[in-house]
């Protein structure tokens, strides 16, 4: 649809008049068919491209529309801020956001510079003309129940939206009821008409927050009774007539590395030294596509899901647990189908031959990447582990050869360090892990990595319809403007003269951050500029990988499109392909993957829901108690502090010590005062000041400079000798 896109905008740009839908049908209908020109309008109108006016006409956008298009924020006094694509940001009264909420893509109209009072320069303002589409369009409602009379509240970050439902459809729901609606895109009045689609929970109920925070986003933690259905037909064990036409690797040693708590097993490993010193890497994944078929009510459920769905200590899967922790889950001594990937590697991690089968596989043992490291780390070999010490060594040398390859080859890479939230029966946290990867979950990425790209490989060369794993170009200029942002703050750091368009150019820059202490700051900025990985059936290469052709290929129990590529290698097996519609099957992948990349991103906002809920509950609990953290961000309103814990947090300017009027420095992104001054990176000791569970947002009072052991010690020396003196 690229072309097509291309030439509608040509096309409406050379149009001196606004242009009906049916006048651009008699234009172009010749060569697109009408549902492909309304498609692509559609999106190109979601995109900021193409303006609709209130007669259904369209033209292309540009200056002269006395409009802006962007994405709405939602701050917390409820007002929004518009970020339009290249940056610039249009504060929205609340007043005048007209129904919209966080996420929002809309149209701004009746723009205008104002001096905020108590403020030294205007800001642009405008109004919410339209919104063009909501990020998520079901919202959560609270069922009220008033001396009889039965309404609805939106549980939304904005107030003042206001929905209307028909009142028969409310009848059977009780006070306190929490509703999933269905939003119009349209205001009707003051309203905005909405459609139940079913009651989640009641407030009251236990696990009442990760349920409904599941649902606004789309999963659900039952399934519907025609997949329980079916899955009544899905066999427990694996049958003879499964085994046609698969290698037997029964006999083979094959195990798997994973948590200890994890449950959907999707990959197994393997590895041999060949006579000629090069490596035999297998990777064997379970055949899900054997037992989840197109056509069927798992199908179209797990393409609806588009992923399994992990908060804290919770999973909501994609598949049902029959088949995700049960025919599909490579367990241990079990056998299992599967699809494998061997691959030849030399001793530089070169891939010389690969080839991609069916095959049949038993499991030699569920491994740890806990014990695992303690081998491949220590030399410290658990209970259990004799047998496998070195070969599991073999591997890590292998993995080091691959990073090392990948490297070379450019992969950005950030070193971020993950939260881990563990939770009590109750539901409280109780500990938070900080995470960072360590060897043997290096090793598994790698060994992934290394068969996402050869069975990508594969069927490029063939120039067959295909998903594919993308990651296109980061925005340079943006990259260049932070580049001299974090050069003029430090002067020892040179900035790259090659342009930000090439992955090594990044990643050197990076690794020369990396021994600063601003690194989590400085490379939280950059990896802002990063471009979000998607799927899709355009293959543009993943820039961060520094690979031309990478696809998902490891991940089918949990991940809806490692599933569809399953089913296409083993389409593309037939050796007949002349009966296959290829046009049509490359538009139906096309379609996946959109639904796939959409997908992906609610899984993501719903994990961080979840997390910054979890979080600003547990520090409601610490009103008061000092802590250390990190400057990763800084606006004119205050700065953005991640603790050494990884719970992040905000400062507002008033609530910086020591007190005074602090000026942001743009170019520097620095706070300064006539007593202090705060940068990106700088080491600080906070106190916490509040934290909104409903709002998911925690608010610190900075006291400082973080001090280091020994000034402390000085500090409480002089203390003890003032004290001192003045007893005596």
């Amino acid at each position: 649809m690229e072309k097509l896109e291309k030439q509608l905008i040509e096309y409406l740009k050379i149009k001196v008049k606004n242009m009906s839908l049916e006048e651009i049908y008699q234009d172009l209908g010749t060569e697109y068919d009408k549902d492909d020109i309304l498609t692509t309008i559609v999106h190109l109108e979601k995109k900021g491209k193409i303006f609709r006016n209130k007669k259904n006409e369209f033209q292309a956008w540009h200056n002269g529309l006395g409009r802006i298009f962007g994405t709405i924020k939602l701050t917390s006094k409820g007002a929004g801020l518009l970020k339009e694509e290249n940056g610039n940001i249009t504060f929205i009264h609340r007043d005048f956001l007209n129904g919209c909420l966080n996420g929002d893509k809309v149209i701004v109209k009746d723009l205008k510079m104002v001096k905020p009072r108590g403020k030294e320069k205007e800001r642009q303002e405008g109004k919410v003309e339209r919104i063009v589409e909501r990020v998520q369009s079901r919202i959560l409602c609270e069922l009220i129940n008033n001396n009889g009379v039965k309404s609805i509240k939106p549980l939304t970050e904005n107030e003042d939206l206001k929905v209307r439902i028909n009142k028969d459809d409310i009848k059977k729901y009780v006070d306190g009821d929490l509703l999933l609606v269905d939003l119009e895109l349209e205001r009707k009045d003051e309203y905005f008409p909405g459609t139940i689609l079913k009651r989640v929970c009641h407030k009251d109920d236990p696990n009442s927050e990760l349920i409904t925070i599941a649902a606004t986003h789309g999963f659900d933690y039952e399934f519907p009774d025609e997949v329980k259905e079916e899955v009544k037909n899905i066999p427990k064990d694996i049958k003879n007539e499964d085994l046609s036409n698969r290698v037997d690797l029964r006999n083979k040693l094959i195990f798997t590395i994973d948590g200890e708590d994890t449950k959907d097993i999707d990959d197994a490993i393997s590895l041999e030294i060949l006579p000629n010193g090069n490596y035999k890497l297998g990777v064997h994944i379970a055949d899900v596509s054997h037992y989840v078929k197109p056509g069927t009510a798992i199908f179209r459920e797990a393409l609806k899901r588009g992923t399994s769905l992990y908060m804290l200590s919770s999973v909501i899967p994609m598949l049902p647990r029959e088949l995700s922790n049960g025919i599909c889950s490579l367990n241990p001594n079990e056998e299992r189908l599967a699809k494998s990937c061997e691959m030849e590697i030399d001793p530089s991690g070169n891939i010389i031959s690969s080839k991609i089968f069916d095959s049949v596989i038993k499991s030699n043992k569920k491994m740890s990447y806990t014990a695992v490291n303690k081998i491949i780390e220590s030399n410290e070999i658990p209970e259990g582990y004799e047998d496998y010490a070195e070969l599991l060594k073999e591997m890590n040398n292998l993995s080091k050869r691959m990073s090392a390859k990948r490297k070379n080859a450019g992969a950005v890479e950030f070193d971020k360090p993950e939260m881990k939230i563990i939770t009590d029966i109750k539901g409280r946290i109780k500990e938070i892990k900080v995470l960072k990867q360590r060897s043997a979950e290096l090793l598994i990425e790698n060994f992934m990595l290394a068969a996402n790209e050869t069975v990508a490989t594969t069927v490029a060369k063939r120039k067959l319809p295909f998903i594919y794993r993308v990651h296109d170009l980061p925005n340079k200029d943006k990259l260049s403007e932070i580049a001299d942002n974090i050069c003029s703050n430090n002067n020892e750091i040179k900035k790259p003269s090659a342009p930000f368009s090439s992955s090594k150019v990044i990643q050197r820059f990076l690794s020369i951050l990396s021994k600063y202490q601003e690194y989590p700051a400085y490379s939280n900025m950059i990896l802002r500029c990063m471009s979000k990985a998607e799927y899709s059936n355009n293959n543009i290469g993943h820039f961060g990988l520094a690979m031309q052709n990478y696809t998902h290929f490891t991940s089918p129990i949990r991940r809806f499109p490692d599933l569809i590529v399953h089913h296409l290698l083993s389409l593309y097996d037939n050796k007949d392909l002349s009966d296959i519609n290829m046009k049509e099957l490359n538009e139906t992948i096309g379609e996946i993957a959109f639904q796939s990349s959409e997908r992906e991103r609610a899984a993501q906002r719903a994990e961080y829901d979840a997390n910054d809920m979890k979080t600003a509950e547990f520090m409601a609990d610490h009103i008061g108690e000092e802590y250390n953290g990190t400057i990763v961000d800084i606006t004119d309103k205050g700065m953005s502090i991640i603790l050494d814990n990884l719970i992040e947090g905000f400062v507002a300017n008033r609530d910086i010590e020591p007190k005074g009027l602090y000026k942001f420095y743009k170019s520097k992104r620095m706070l300064i005062s006539e007593q202090e001054s705060y940068k990106l990176g700088d080491k600080v000791s906070v106190k916490v000041k509040s934290a909104n569970k409903k709002t998911k947002k925690i608010n610190f009072i900075a006291l400082g400079h973080e001090k280091t052991k020994n000034e402390q010690e000085i500090k409480e020396k002089a203390k003890t000798k003032t004290l001192s003196s003045r007893q005596n």
